[in-house]
């Protein structure tokens, strides 16, 4: 089996979370971040009902008849169940995580060794560098100037694409910051005028 790669908006949903120990605890920051309502339950008196209500449950326990009876209890509500180091008792399992701001790159080694996946997380992290996340920024804040001067979902991803293989990136990494936007509107200017593509004036203040 295969599992689907999706990244999920959490924000405003309950996530079960049954456990007390350190596993359990290192999921709370992530949830946070991912604005979820954490409804943390404690294992010594688990009932399946308190499942209802839930989106997501996270079971972090060393207990194998509770954590049996927690995934059981979630696939009977369908909802998606992660026991933590059981594959047989998931529905979803949690990908290691490389994160630079609201870039996030996910490895997963399907659960048959998480510490490959943690291997090949820094492998990444070695690669892609803070650097990842200024430039994200920039390509970000020009979505609404080329949105302004390209129509056509075809027409931006030729110029987004002139922009995210152009020099901003390494001069971001040597600290030319400026240097990289003015790159980024340079390569927006030629893609304008190899396309044909109509330059939009600057609006002027009222």
């Amino acid at each position: 089996m295969t599992h689907y790669p999706v990244f999920l908006n959490l924000s405003g949903l309950t996530v079960a979370l049954i456990g007390d120990g350190p596993e359990a605890e290192g999921r709370v920051p992530a949830l946070i971040a991912a604005e979820a309502t954490i409804r943390r339950l404690s294992p010594t008196d688990f009932s399946s009902e308190q499942l209802d209500g839930a989106s997501l449950v996270i079971c972090a326990t060393n207990d194998e008849p509770l954590n049996a009876r927690v995934s059981d209890a979630a696939r009977a509500r369908n909802i998606f169940c992660n026991v933590l180091d059981r594959p047989p008792l998931c529905s979803w399992i949690a990908p290691a995580v490389v994160r630079r701001g609201p870039l996030q790159i996910a490895v997963s080694t399907g659960g048959r060794s998480p510490a490959l996946a943690v291997r090949i997380k820094e492998t990444i992290a070695e690669v892609i560098g803070p650097e990842y996340e200024t430039f994200l920024d920039m390509l970000y804040a020009m979505r609404d100037r080329v949105r302004e001067r390209a129509s056509t979902q075809a027409e931006r991803g030729t110029i987004f694409q002139s922009m995210a293989r152009g020099p901003a990136l390494e001069m971001i990494r040597e600290g030319r910051v400026e240097d990289a936007e003015h790159a980024l509107q340079d390569a927006l200017i030629a893609v304008e005028s190899s396309s044909g593509l109509r330059a939009v004036p600057e609006r002027k203040a009222c």
